[in-house]
């Protein structure tokens, strides 16, 4: 499960929507699937069906995540047109980012999380 405060979960859906026709994202900080800070992130690829986070600015949320005593509890990023599910790259970056993946579909609102184990598998978004 990932738990997400409805402020983080309104302000990713609207950051979502802001960067329509591409795929927005974001790195989800906190302890133990809590999310305390959201730090957004710029798309690389300026793609609506793929996402990348460019190296600088990664390597930067990790040390300031660090700094602060965070952990990188969830990758954001949305899905402008399709369903909040992953793709086959989603699933392959999942491997490498073994954390809870959260999809924002632009095509219906929904907000989902997944995790990879022996198969994808989708957990519960908490908004408290």
């Amino acid at each position: 499960m990932i738990t997400l405060s409805r402020a983080d979960a309104e302000a990713l859906a609207a950051h979502a929507e802001s960067r329509r026709p591409h795929e927005a994202c974001a790195v989800l900080l906190g302890r133990g699937g809590r999310v305390s800070r959201v730090a957004y992130a710029d798309n690389a690829d300026l793609s609506a069906t793929s996402f990348a986070i460019p190296g600088a600015q990664l390597a930067r949320i990790y040390g300031e995540a660090e700094a602060r005593g965070e952990e990188v509890v969830g990758i954001f990023h949305s899905h402008p047109d399709t369903d909040a599910y992953p793709s086959g790259r989603d699933v392959e970056f999942m491997r490498s980012n073994p954390v809870t993946w959260v999809i924002y579909s632009g095509a219906d609102s929904a907000m989902r999380a997944y995790e990879l184990g022996p198969d994808v598998a989708e957990v519960p978004v908490e908004v408290a």
